[in-house]
């Protein structure tokens, strides 16, 4: 018997225009100690068919199937019967760590509220009820906050003893993820069930993620639902995969299988990261009585119709047994961007930005002068070109965000200089109209920058209305630039939580060009989304480009996104630069061990990547070169002294045997 069995599941949603149902006969297995892949894009009904395994569906109601879990259908318990099981024999990673993170807590304490719930499950007090930590004596309490350190430093977490301390806020995207995971491992489950659980994070910090993830299976024998856009990542790690579409199984079976010989079109397309540009979700809202589906097709007006065939059962790769046509799309992502022509005199310039941050700000601290500070960036150059594209990676932590805060104006430099156009800027409130105006943003969480409580319209067209364009003015430009990004006229009366991912992403990138900036800076533009959005973002960012000429600044985790978008490449380690050069030659010859790490990270995984070790503390990095202390090729000059730049090729690094490294990735 499977230690979990999906058979037949169907959840419905009771929406504005009837009822719909987000998952119809969702099937697969998974046993003790294996990894299942449960791959589809945005709206395939992965995540509700993962929640519903924990009675977490609502406001879907499951209606039909059973969801078996060691001999016990699932679909019939009791509330109290899933609390049980909660946190104890089965554990979820959300998707979103800073939603699913209680601010109001720190890590430690939240940690060891599921150690508490695993030592008393059925308890159910008042405190508890509200949230509050209830710790009955000050020996649990210290008992629980030793268990949370060595959590935290089991999923890799630096400094544990002190980022025990720290509030969701104060922790990397990366980091609030770890802790998540320590919360789901600290009930020692039988089932892990992990939603999204590389979204946003860099290669390295995923390539460890998924090794942890990898030795708790071996480990302990859990069985493992691995919930993911990212068919690399199942490629990485699963021992099967599921491909869902449309709330249906599709193809099952094998990894090697699945992902070496699809037998379904649909899995071929998602494979090949071809899939055409279409409006909205995979699925319009249709009615649970109606079999017609829509399927992908190139032309975004025309819709082909096909009947959902039964879904089969099968040991080795099954699938949906009806031939469906291949569709054709524009060809490979990786040609999109094309080249572009730059000025002479950069259009933004960075010189020695610094900044600190002091950890303990208190007079008390100040008196005895015992401040502890982190270099969040220590010494960064930088240049762009009109109509250039400059590339911003590095692990979390590294400072590339921040120093593209410092750009935007959004945070001060302790010391540097920003220029546009030869001319110093200062933060948002010290720049003018126009300086303003030349810079737009498009934030890593669109969800959260974008006000929940306005439509589309309103967030699109409030730069406007600040810089006195008319009510009719605006309308116009509205309509304009909710064409350019792809969205439908209707979708202006829209609110944000009525969108997709990718939907919202390109509301975000509306507002940010509204003022027809000359730079635009993008913070993460494609985390969470699926490959087909992805593509067709990046297809977005790369015609608006090309259509107003402007210059992008673009921090990403994802490799693949800067080897499209980017012209030049700065790599980050411990707010420094270590590398910077052309997209191709980073990519193709690092010259530095750190941006080879960073390139054999990305999944699949190569077999010679090695970085062993965490990041150190910023509090206190290390002297001489910032990576020695991870550095396969680490020598004694190494932790003595930094090294100076050196030129390679058209790359500049950081690294004391730069041209041996690049002899050795040629």
């Amino acid at each position: 018997m499977s230690h979990l069995s999906v058979s037949g599941l169907q959840v419905r949603f009771d929406g504005s225009d009837g009822p719909v149902d987000a998952v119809d006969d969702a099937s697969f297995d998974v046993e003790a100690g294996q990894i299942v892949g449960l791959v589809g894009e945005s709206g395939s009904g992965k995540s509700v068919t993962a929640r519903s395994i924990l009675g977490l569906q609502s406001p879907g109601r499951i209606t039909a199937g059973r969801i078996d879990y060691d001999g016990r259908d699932l679909t019939t318990v009791s509330e109290a019967t899933h609390r049980h099981y909660r946190g104890t024999e089965i554990a979820m990673v959300p998707q979103d760590p800073m939603g699913a993170l209680d601010p109001a807590f720190d890590v430690g304490d939240q940690i060891a509220e599921s150690l508490r719930v695993r030592d008393d499950p059925d308890s159910q007090s008042l405190p508890e009820f509200l949230g509050i930590p209830p710790f009955t004596n000050r020996s649990n309490q210290h008992r629980y906050r030793e268990q949370a350190v060595e959590l935290l430093r089991r999923v890799g977490v630096s400094d544990p003893n002190d980022r025990v301390e720290a509030y969701p806020h104060e922790l990397s995207g990366g980091m609030r993820q770890r802790v998540l995971l320590a919360i789901a491992l600290a009930g020692e489950p039988t089932l892990l069930i992990v939603d999204e659980p590389t979204t946003g994070l860099d290669t390295t910090t995923q390539a460890r993620i998924l090794d942890l993830l990898r030795t708790v299976v071996a480990e302990t024998n859990t069985g493992l639902l691995l919930v993911t856009h990212d068919v690399g990542v199942v490629e990485e790690l699963c021992d099967r995969t599921v491909v869902m579409y449309d709330g249906t199984t599709l193809e099952a079976g094998p990894t090697a299988d699945v992902l070496g010989g699809p037998k379904h079109p649909y899995t071929d397309e998602l494979l090949s990261h071809r899939l055409g540009e279409t409006s909205g979700s995979p699925r319009s809202a249709r009615t649970p009585s109606t079999t017609e589906h829509w399927v992908r097709y190139t032309d975004i007006d025309a819709t082909w119709n096909y009947t959902r065939p039964p879904s089969v059962r099968a040991d080795g790769a099954g699938l949906a047994e009806q031939t469906v046509p291949s569709w054709e799309t524009g060809g490979d992502r990786s040609g999109a961007r094309t080249a572009t022509t730059t000025g002479n005199d950069p259009v933004v310039e960075a010189r020695n930005l610094q900044k600190v941050f002091d950890l303990d700000d208190s007079i008390l601290g100040r008196l005895h002068g015992d401040t502890r500070r982190i270099k969040a960036v220590d010494g960064v150059d930088l240049s762009v070109h009109a109509g250039e594209t400059l590339g911003i990676v590095g692990e979390s932590g590294s400072g590339k965000s921040t120093v593209v805060d410092i750009l935007a104006g959004l945070s001060t430099p302790t010391t540097g200089d920003v220029r546009f156009d030869g001319e110093s800027v200062g933060t948002v409130d010290e720049r003018s109209g126009e300086q303003l105006a030349d810079v737009g943003v498009v934030f890593q969480h669109p969800e959260g920058s974008i006000n929940p409580h306005r439509t589309v319209r309103e967030v699109v067209t409030e730069p406007l209305a600040e810089n006195g364009w008319t009510p009719d003015e605006r309308d116009e430009r509205l309509e304009e630039l909710l064409q350019q990004v792809g969205l439908p006229a209707a979708y202006a009366a829209r609110y944000p939580q009525e969108l997709s991912g990718g939907q919202l992403q390109r509301v975000a990138i509306a507002r940010a060009i509204v003022l027809a900036p000359r730079v635009v800076i993008l913070d993460e533009p494609t985390v969470g989304l699926d490959l087909s959005s992805r593509a067709r973002l990046l297809d977005l960012l790369c015609s608006i480009q090309r259509q107003h000429g402007l210059t992008y600044v673009v921090v990403s985790h994802d490799l693949n996104v800067i080897r499209t978008l980017a012209d030049r490449v700065l790599v980050m380690y411990l707010g420094r630069v270590v590398e910077r050069g052309p997209t191709a030659t980073l990519f193709d010859r690092p010259s530095h061990p750190y941006t080879a790490a960073l390139v054999a990270a990305a999944p699949p995984i190569a077999d010679d990547f090695s970085l062993d070790g965490d990041v150190p503390s910023a509090v206190d990095p290390p002297r001489g070169c910032a990576f020695h202390t991870r550095c396969p090729m680490a020598e004694p000059e190494c932790a003595a002294n930094a090294p100076e730049p050196t030129v390679v090729g058209r790359a500049e690094s950081r690294c004391h045997f730069a041209e041996t490294v690049a002899d050795r990735n040629e």
